[in-house]
């Protein structure tokens, strides 16, 4: 099952960044730990990797 869980919004400048996960849904209510994917974007580049959300 795949869920969104929120979205960074975008980012248009050049540069590096870095985004900050609270463990929050998209409703606000806190996730389970376990293992999530993600994905970037930029461009037409994109990449999933693996987190481990330990609580």
């Amino acid at each position: 099952m795949i869920w969104l869980l929120r979205s960074a919004g975008s980012l248009s400048e050049n540069g590096d960044y870095q985004i900050s996960w609270d463990s929050l849904d998209k409703s606000g209510e806190t996730v389970p730990a376990g293992i999530y994917l993600y994905r970037l974007q930029a461009k037409n580049v994109f990449t999933t990797r693996k987190m481990l959300l330990i609580k």
